[in-house]
């Protein structure tokens, strides 16, 4: 009996390798002698019917169903994931690194590197005095300050008389977009996504409107605001008639003076091309610079000119206003009465014009504003316009652009 037990546990035994062998061989099984010598080296142990090791079943070495095979979920083969065509990560097409479109590959918004196309352009700028084209009130309605959006309009406060905010084609025709409360709105800027901020001096605050017309005050107590400038990243600059510079940030609705100067009224002001020295006026007639430190905060104040201003004569106001600036680093600023100056980036002065248009016989101005039209809708991007309360706006061929703006 122990000898027939030993046999049929052994019989048992065996059959038992035996249907273990023959379900491995039904279900695939090999072992790595096997593996090794019928030329598959991958073979499929994960039942999704791939044999290449790498969970594929489409035959392109491809684990992530985009049909790429780079390992970057890319399809056009450009090792890019970010669908532009660009492998330099910055969604810009332009090869240059950059994403600011001034073909720089500084990466700083900024176009100082890129001059060596406006050289030419710099070093010959049209002989002064210019001419200008006046398009009266019938056609264009002056503004305090005024800018321009990439759709091509004119965006501006006009009083008519009350505050309406609107956009104005090149042609004349325009679109309300909302009344503006205040009793005298002044700066006007666009964020660069759109969005218009309006100072509102009196009412010790800013405004900004949304595309729905919708109005929203914000940076509420800052004094006598006058004058904007945006920076690429979209902080504000502002002037004060008290002799204040403020910075502005319109996403934390926090602001601080970043200059502060006894007996001082402040308008105009304006970025470099660059974007690392701003611009301000004294209305008296000086005009500030000051660099502008990586935080956002302002380095010493000098003086690059100073501007013979008229005698003030019955209504006539000597004061400067608007500022703006090329592409070449060249400043502009208005005097209300009817000048306009052009100074060097060393602080050489020359006067572009002088618009005493003489149509009621007293020779007078109310010059505010000036821009660089936008190339957009007819407004040329080397002309400049003027805006004039008396007879409406002025344009000026000065044959070189204006810098470049973080809307547009």
């Amino acid at each position: 009996m122990k000898t027939f037990a030993i046999i049929h546990t052994s019989f048992c035994f065996v059959l038992l390798i035996l249907g273990l062998w023959a379900f491995c061989f039904t279900a695939g099984c090999k072992d790595s002698a096997s593996l090794a010598g019928d030329g598959d080296t991958d073979a499929d142990t994960d039942g999704g019917g791939d044999t290449d090791g790498d969970s594929d079943t489409d035959g392109d070495s491809d684990t992530d169903g985009d049909s790429d095979t780079d390992g970057d979920s890319d399809t056009d083969g450009d090792n890019d994931t970010d669908g532009d065509s660009d492998t330099d990560g910055d969604s810009d097409t332009d090869g240059d690194s950059d994403t600011d479109s001034d073909s720089g590959t500084d990466g700083d918004s900024d176009t100082e590197t890129d001059n060596d196309t406006f050289t030419e352009i710099c070093d010959n700028l049209p002989d002064f005095p210019a001419q200008a084209t006046l398009y009266g009130y019938e056609r264009m309605v002056p503004a305090e300050d005024f800018t321009f959006d990439k759709e091509g309009n004119m965006v501006h406060v006009t009083r008519t008389p009350e505050n309406i905010l609107r956009k104005s084609k090149y042609n004349g025709e325009f679109e309300i977009i909302t009344p503006i409360e205040g009793e005298w709105p002044q700066g006007t800027r666009l964020l660069p996504g759109g969005d218009i901020i309006i100072t509102n001096g009196d009412g010790g605050e800013l405004l900004r409107v949304y595309p729905n017309g919708a109005v929203t005050p914000f940076a509420t107590g800052l004094p006598s605001a006058n004058g904007i400038a945006v920076d690429m990243s979209g902080i504000l600059y502002v002037t004060s008639s008290e002799g204040k510079v403020f910075r502005v940030d319109p996403r934390e609705n926090s602001y601080e003076a970043v200059v502060e100067m006894e007996q001082a009224s402040f308008d105009g002001i304006t970025f470099s091309p660059d974007y690392r020295t701003l611009y301000f006026n004294q209305e008296g007639g000086w005009i500030h610079q000051a660099p502008v430190k990586a935080d956002g905060s302002l380095g010493d104040v000098s003086l690059l000119a100073e501007i013979e201003l008229p005698l003030a004569t019955g209504a006539e106001m000597p004061y400067l206003d608007g500022m703006t600036t090329d592409i070449c680093g060249n400043v502009y600023a208005v005097v209300m009465r009817g000048a306009l100056w052009r100074i060097t980036p060393s602080g050489e002065k020359e006067e572009v014009i002088r618009l005493d248009y003489d149509v009621d016989g007293s020779g007078s101005q109310a010059i505010t504003a000036l821009n660089f039209g936008s190339g957009v809708g007819g407004w040329k991007a080397d002309h400049l316009y003027v805006s004039s309360f008396y007879y409406g706006i002025y344009e000026l061929n000065v044959g070189v652009v204006g810098k470049p703006e973080p809307h547009l």
